[in-house]
């Protein structure tokens, strides 16, 4: 993503934050914070269900990151 530039030294970016992506949003939500949100009630929906997804689903995510960090790159010896 690019940077829209900076705030008092701190880089500026857009994300939209999307039910369908936990994962980035979560990494969004734990790095950043909201400067504007449009409708509370949406934005507290959208955070509360990105946070369940997220406990369901991080440790089959964590799993499939490890096995394919473990596999050697293909076409590559080693």
């Amino acid at each position: 993503m690019e940077a829209l530039g900076t705030l008092d030294g701190h880089p500026l970016e857009v994300s939209v934050l999307d039910e369908a992506r936990p994962f980035c949003g979560m990494r969004v939500l734990g790095s950043g914070r909201p400067c504007f949100v449009g409708e509370r009630d949406a934005y507290t929906d959208c955070l509360e269900h990105m946070a369940q997804s997220y406990r369901e689903n991080a440790p089959r995510h964590r799993a499939a990151e490890a096995e394919v960090r473990a596999e050697p790159a293909a076409g590559h010896a080693g």
